[in-house]
């Protein structure tokens, strides 16, 4: 509009502005949505570019935008000396439990998992876990199969050195129940030398009576 001999400022004019996927000519060259394909992505800003993280190829095909197709976003971190979740940082703060015993005796008895730590896409050796052992008196299930101190006996003597299976002493056995050694069931030690032609008292190989 002319104001007292000066023309105004243009109102509700239309220039050519960037060319987006709508339909329409938005730059004025008689043609719409003439776009090249796009980069996109869809993940968080922050993360794109950083780590395994990029963006990918948007096509747009009659006023709709296309997949983005190829583009990479944030995963869960795993061992591999990788930034897979995109954070600037490769494999952070990546553990987890271990264990190297049969599987059906994992976490019984005294069997328990350890843990294991992830460097430069290597997990560490399994630290702290508990594999089974020989079965031993002491109220635990160290071969960890359920079952505590089972079928546990040992042979015994408590007479003197070296007089264990002569003449009639013997040896005995021991079974074991909640953790200790019971009695020792069978054994015959040593009693005083009588004239019956045996040597089943002092047990020393010979001085029978004549």
């Amino acid at each position: 509009l002319c104001t007292n001999g000066s023309w105004g400022t243009c109102s509700g004019e239309v220039i050519p502005t960037l060319e987006t996927c709508d339909k329409k000519d938005n730059d004025c060259n008689g043609k719409a949505d003439d776009l090249a394909s796009q980069v996109c992505y869809s993940g968080p800003p922050k993360t794109q570019g950083v780590g395994l993280c990029m963006g990918g190829i948007q096509a747009c095909t009659n006023g709709v935008a296309g997949a983005c197709k190829g583009e990479i976003t944030p995963l869960g971190e795993i061992c591999d000396n990788k930034d897979n979740d995109c954070n600037g940082k490769a494999d952070d703060n990546l553990n987890r439990y271990c264990y190297s015993g049969a599987a059906n005796t994992r976490n019984v008895g005294a069997c328990k998992d350890g843990q294991q730590s992830c460097s430069a896409g290597a997990w560490s050796s399994c630290s702290g876990q508990v594999t089974p052992t020989t079965e031993k008196c002491d109220n635990q299930d160290n071969d960890c199969d359920g079952k505590t101190d089972e079928f546990l006996s040992r042979s015994c003597y408590t007479g003197s050195p070296g007089t264990g299976g002569v003449g009639q002493c013997k040896v005995g056995s021991q079974a074991c129940a909640g953790g200790g050694w019971g009695s020792c069931s069978g054994q015959v030690t040593p009693t005083t030398e009588t004239c019956d032609n045996k040597d089943g008292e002092l047990c020393d190989n010979g001085l029978f009576c004549v």
